[in-house]
């Protein structure tokens, strides 16, 4: 049987890979190039370009802002965030080949280097388990699929994929799993779109924004409603299996704030069902991490586990369908384990490439 890893990346691993792709960065741009519009005057003024998204839906109840207003300033600024990114986009390079197998490999060898010390030995125990209770334990393969919130093209360009899953060479072994086979990269999924694409920019749900700004203008400040416009069914329904399927789940670069709840939720439902699954979340922390100091540590922890138990909480209906798989909150708040890094202890861990 094989082992199913998932990795949905945000926007810290373009940024801990050296490219300028914050949103603070895209404000120093538009200045410099002399863009102005009201919304940015807005944001400016109310969260200085640290939530542009979650701004949007505080915005919408400015009575000064009328729904149209709205939208197509909205549509100016994907405009310009897209002209931004192509030419951060344009900076990465296409690593060799063998840079490219090498960045696969140290990940999966690398991917709880993050984690204490206790939960390396909670994690491997994980581990173990997936293989004893395997029903084909002659099958040792790792399938590595990553579900991308960014727009540009870092991973396609840093990782080395495996075109043919069935007859591949393969290109190392895991440590983690002794033995078993690591092949490549099966799949990068950009759930948000990308730069030759569609550009899905904006909120989690319509309980975000303004009531008032009727269901035709609001579809088209709701991730959800513009993915529906742009991608068939089938699209959405093999991002959404892929997630499902994971055995172990990654978070990398990725803080998952209000406008991207919906990720939170299918990735409860996910340990939910897989009761082997285990979910390592990579929190980067500012300046130093107090490994020196238990409680500052757990306090950390804590409230980042806390984040997937507000989630949980605040859905009748995750709750509904956790109840039915027969599990508590917090058996899956025990499979989450929280990996803390900072700028100088950032690694493959959290997806920071070799590049020479």
């Amino acid at each position: 049987m094989s082992l199913n890893i998932v990795a949905l990346v945000g926007n810290g691993v373009d940024l801990a890979n050296g490219y300028k792709t914050s949103y603070e960065d895209f404000h120093s741009w538009l200045n410099s190039e002399k863009k102005t519009l009201e919304l940015y005057n807005q944001i400016e003024e109310r969260s200085k370009w640290m939530s542009v998204e979650e701004e949007l839906g505080n915005i919408s109840l400015s009575k000064d802002y009328t729904a149209e207003d709205l939208i197509n300033d909205k549509e100016q600024l994907q405009d310009d965030l897209r002209e931004y990114l192509k030419e951060i986009n344009d900076e990465i390079p296409t690593l060799s080949d063998e840079l490219r197998k090498q960045n696969v490999v140290r990940f999966i060898n690398n991917m709880d280097s993050n984690l204490q010390d206790m939960d390396k030995d909670k994690f491997q125990n994980i581990l173990n388990n997936h293989r004893f209770n395997s029903i084909d334990k002659d099958v040792t393969k790792i399938k590595l699929n990553f579900v991308t919130l960014n727009y540009t093209y870092l991973l396609e360009r840093y990782l080395h994929f495996n075109i043919n899953m069935i007859n591949t060479e393969p290109i190392g072994y895991s440590t983690l799993m002794s033995g078993y086979e690591i092949s490549g990269v099966s799949r990068v999924i950009h759930a948000h779109g990308d730069l030759n694409e569609s550009f899905i920019f904006g909120l989690d749900n319509s309980s975000q924004i303004n009531n008032k700004i009727d269901e035709m203008n609001g579809k088209y400040l709701i991730k959800e409603e513009l993915n529906k416009m742009v991608r068939s069914s089938k699209s959405q329904e093999a991002i959404e299996a892929i997630v499902t399927e994971g055995d172990v789940l990654i978070i990398s670069g990725a803080s998952l704030g209000p406008t991207d709840n919906s990720w939170r939720k299918q990735i409860i439902a996910t340990l939910a069902m897989n009761k082997k699954s285990v979910l390592i979340v990579n929190v980067y922390v500012n300046g130093e991490v107090p490994r020196h100091s238990p409680m500052k540590m757990s306090k950390i922890i804590n409230d980042e586990k806390n984040k997937f138990n507000k989630c949980f909480v605040s859905s009748a209906d995750l709750k509904e369908f956790v109840g039915k798989e027969n599990i508590t909150i917090e058996e899956i708040q025990n499979r989450i384990l929280i990996a803390l890094f900072s700028e100088e202890e950032s690694n493959i861990g959290n997806l920071k490439f070799d590049t020479v």
